[in-house]
């Protein structure tokens, strides 16, 4: 049977059996989180909802030594992002794990000082084209008060929280994160061109009571080399044609400067 696969830079991902697939938000929000959320002592990443393992993926290749763990309640995501992660040349730093976000607990073991993720943000309505993509797009294991609860249980006491939802979803997400204790602290929003409705939103969350003064000097933190923060872009200028903030945002990832090429195997 053929593979299909997604060609980066420095790694092939692929994603047939996954619900999800690969979408154009899911690299940016990475590479997102990969610049602007700040650097933590321990580097331990949890990336809840991993799906094909591109967010872990991307930030194993922008944060350099960091561990990060991909959980997903779907078995075929799991094994498809295990074998993504195999072929990467981070292999040794990350692992895929079958995880339910309602039940999943590290015990005695050292908390996660990030957690990102791309939850399933549709609610059900019409059936989709296969299980696995209903379960991937549709709250139905997922809850935001699951998430947070997750989050508490798992996340040290100076970890960052990053998910990307659609900006109508925020206030659910932002109650659920109040109940735990934590706020918005920074958020860029994408649309797909200038003047357009931003259609997704990318969001940062810390712990209230903790002091961020100086974190973000001048408004912008990020991670070596790479764009200035902003609170807001297009991925187009015009049809056919990207922004300019979009190629600073993957101009590492994707070959040439441009979105992945397909190709079977």
């Amino acid at each position: 049977m053929s593979v299909k696969f997604f060609s980066f830079q420095s790694f092939d991902l692929s994603f047939d059996s996954v619900g999800m697939g690969l979408t154009t938000d899911s690299v940016l929000f990475a590479s997102w989180c990969g610049y602007f959320i700040p650097r933590t002592r321990s580097e331990r990443i949890l990336d809840a909802g991993t799906g094909t393992g591109v967010l872990a993926l991307i930030m194993a290749q922008r944060r350099k030594g960091a561990e990060i763990t991909g959980i997903d309640i779907e078995p075929r995501a799991v094994c498809t992002a295990a074998e993504n992660f195999a072929r990467s040349p981070w292999s040794s730093r990350l692992q895929a794990r079958a995880e339910d976000i309602r039940t999943f607990d590290i015990g005695s073991g050292p908390r996660f000082s990030i957690i990102i993720s791309n939850p399933p943000y549709f609610k059900k309505a019409l059936p989709l084209r296969s299980a696995a993509r209903e379960l991937a797009r549709a709250e139905q294991a997922w809850s935001a008060e699951a998430f947070w609860l997750m989050v508490e249980r798992v996340l040290e006491p100076e970890g960052w929280v990053s998910v990307v939802i659609p900006p109508e979803r925020l206030p659910e997400y932002r109650n659920a994160a109040r109940s735990s204790g934590f706020s918005v602290l920074r958020s860029t929003l994408v649309s797909s061109f200038p003047c357009r409705t931003p259609y997704i939103g990318f969001y940062l969350f810390g712990r209230e009571r903790n002091d961020y003064s100086g974190i973000f000097p001048g408004g912008n933190i990020r991670i070596g080399e790479g764009p200035d923060f902003q609170d807001g872009f297009s991925i187009r200028e015009v049809p056919g044609q990207y922004s300019a903030y979009y190629f600073k945002l993957t101009g590492d990832l994707y070959l040439f400067g441009r979105e992945p090429v397909f190709y079977r195997q």
